[in-house]
């Protein structure tokens, strides 16, 4: 289950009988993403407000916005904050090491 998609094991792990065989735990993966997918795309898209405004000064002034939900290593603070209360790494979601 580590190639899975945090989505993904957290969903799987959600269920009150997990798959024991192989092929049952990719046919619910699969159903899971396919799922995803969908609510994805049919989502209301709305505007990004997880934007940095990063300011360099030379002789003149100069802004450059970065959004960051875009950045594919982008953790949002809520999924940050539960990673880390249940001692999880941040990025990968398992236990054994984390970013401080």
């Amino acid at each position: 289950m580590q190639g899975l998609h945090w989505k993904v094991k957290e969903l799987l792990s959600t269920k009150d009988n997990v798959p024991d065989k192989l092929k049952s735990i990719f046919a619910a993966s699969i159903k899971i993403d396919n799922t995803c997918c969908k609510n994805e795309e049919i989502r209301p898209k709305k505007a990004s407000k997880s934007l940095v405004t990063a300011t360099t000064t030379t002789t003149t002034s100069t802004t450059q916005q970065v959004c960051l939900s875009e950045d594919p290593n982008y953790v949002t603070p809520e999924e940050r904050d539960r990673q880390h209360a249940a001692g999880l790494c941040v990025k990968c979601g398992q236990k054994g090491h984390k970013i401080k």
